[in-house]
C-alpha cells in the first residue's frame, strides 16, 4: 500500500471514517496557493493546474524550503500506531529534517516517548506543526522538538498524567488530583487550627493560657479533619506520584535533545495549570518553550488547506489513526524517482537521509 494511503488500526475496535477528499481541500485553498514549481516539473504556459497539483506544489515548496519530510499523524497515541509510524519513517530514504503535523487528544506516554525519540534519532532537526488539537501525550512529543510552529487553531495542553478513576470503568482523573486534594486539606486544617486558637484567646480575654487554648484548638481541628484524612489511601498517593514521574522523566530526556524546554518550564507544564484541558496556545507556549513561531511563507496556505479538510480535530479513540507522508521523496542520482535512494549514516543528532512521500489524505473525525 502506498505511503499516502497508509491507515493504521489501533488494538481496540475501530469505527471507520471516510477520508476527506484532498482535491476538495486543495480547491478550498486554491486562491492562496502561490505559483511555484514542484519536483515533477513546471506546468506548461497557459495550462491550469488541478487542485491536487496545487496542493502538492505548496507542500513540496514547504518541504524543499525546510529540507524536511512532512509527516501527518492524526489519532490516538498508542503503541501499535506509533510502531507503525516509526516503521514508515525508517522504511524510506529520508530528508535531513522532519516537520511533524501532529493532531491528537493524547494517549500512552511510553508510546509518545518512543515516537519522539525515533524522530530525534532519524532526523537532524525535528519540528512540530500544531494545526489544532495536540494535547496530553501530544504535548510530550512536542517537548522533544527543536521548534514549534503554530497554526491559528493550534493548542497544546498540560502534562498531568491521566489515571483511571477508582470504581469508575471509563472515567479518568489527573495524577495531580491527589496532590491537590492533600494540599487543600493541609491549608484548611491549618486555617481551622489558627481560627480556633485565636477565637479561644479572644473570647476568654486572656483567662485561658495560650498552651491550653492550643490544646483545645488541636482537639477541635483533629476531630474535624480526622475523618477526611482517614479516607486517604497511601497506596493511591504513591501511585499518583509515580504516574506524574512518568511525564517528568520522559519530558526531561526528550527536552535534553531538543533544547527547547527549560527544566523550569517542564515543571510548569506538569503542575501549574488548573485542568487537563487547559488551552496552551501560541502566546502561552512562548512563555514555556524557547523556540515558538507562527506558520510563515508557504506554510500558511498549507496550514489553511489542512484546516479546510478538518486536519485540526483529532480522530477519537474509536476511529482510525491516519498517518502518511505529505511530500514525495527527494530524487537522488542513484534513483531519480527517489523510491530506492540509499540510506545515510546516522549523525550525532540523528540521520540526514532523503525520504519518499505521498499525497495527503488528511482528515479528522470527532470523538
Amino acid at each position: 500500500m502506498p505511503a499516502s494511503e497508509e491507515v493504521v488500526k489501533s488494538p481496540a475496535k475501530r469505527r471507520r471514517r471516510k477520508s476527506i477528499n484532498v482535491k476538495a481541500a486543495a480547491a478550498a485553498g486554491a486562491s492562496e496557493v502561490p505559483n511555484k514549481t514542484d519536483a515533477t516539473g513546471t506546468i506548461p504556459e497557459g495550462a491550469t493546474p488541478t487542485p491536487e497539483e496545487r496542493f502538492k506544489r505548496i507542500v513540496h515548496a514547504v518541504s524543499d524550503s525546510l529540507d524536511a519530510d512532512i509527516f501527518y499523524y492524526n489519532g490516538q497515541i498508542a503503541p501499535l500506531n506509533t510502531y507503525k509510524a516509526i516503521e514508515m519513517l525508517r522504511s524510506r530514504p529520508r530528508r535531513t529534517n522532519v516537520l511533524l503535523v501532529m493532531v491528537t487528544a493524547g494517549g500512552d506516554p511510553a508510546a509518545a516517548y518512543r515516537f519522539a525519540r525515533a524522530l530525534q534519532e532519524l532526523y537532524t532537526r525535528f519540528t512540530v506543526l500544531v494545526t489544532g488539537y495536540c494535547k496530553s501525550a501530544g504535548t510530550l512529543i512536542a517537548c522533544g522538538a527543536h521548534e514549534l510552529v503554530f497554526g491559528p487553531h493550534g493548542e497544546l495542553g498540560p502534562l498531568d498524567v491521566q489515571m483511571s478513576k477508582r470504581d469508575h470503568l471509563f472515567e479518568m482523573q489527573s495524577g495531580l488530583t491527589v496532590n491537590a486534594a492533600l494540599t487543600a486539606l493541609h491549608v484548611r486544617a491549618y486555617s481551622a487550627f489558627k481560627h480556633f486558637l485565636l477565637q479561644i484567646e479572644i473570647e476568654s480575654e486572656g483567662a485561658i493560657t495560650v498552651a491550653t487554648a492550643g490544646d483545645f484548638a488541636v482537639r477541635l481541628t483533629t476531630g474535624l479533619f480526622a475523618p477526611l484524612y482517614k479516607q486517604v489511601d497511601p497506596f493511591h498517593v504513591g501511585e499518583a506520584a509515580r504516574a506524574m514521574g512518568i511525564a517528568q522523566y520522559y519530558g526531561a530526556r526528550l527536552s535534553h535533545i531538543g533544547q527547547n524546554l527549560p527544566d523550569s518550564s517542564l515543571t510548569k507544564l506538569m503542575g501549574f495549570y488548573p485542568s487537563h484541558g487547559f488551552v496552551i496556545d501560541r502566546v502561552e507556549a512562548e512563555t514555556i518553550f524557547s523556540r515558538v513561531r507562527q506558520a510563515r511563507g508557504d506554510e500558511v496556505p498549507m496550514v489553511d488547506m489542512l484546516i479546510s479538510i478538518g486536519a485540526y480535530l483529532p480522530n477519537g479513540e474509536t476511529a482510525e489513526c491516519e498517518m502518511q507522508f505529505l511530500n514525495d521523496p527527494r530524487p537522488t542520482p542513484h534513483d531519480p524517482g527517489g523510491i530506492h535512494a540509499p540510506q545515510h549514516t546516522p549523525t550525532e543528532h540523528g540521520t540526514s537521509p532523503d525520504d519518499e512521500g505521498g499525497l495527503p489524505a488528511a482528515g479528522a473525525g470527532s470523538e
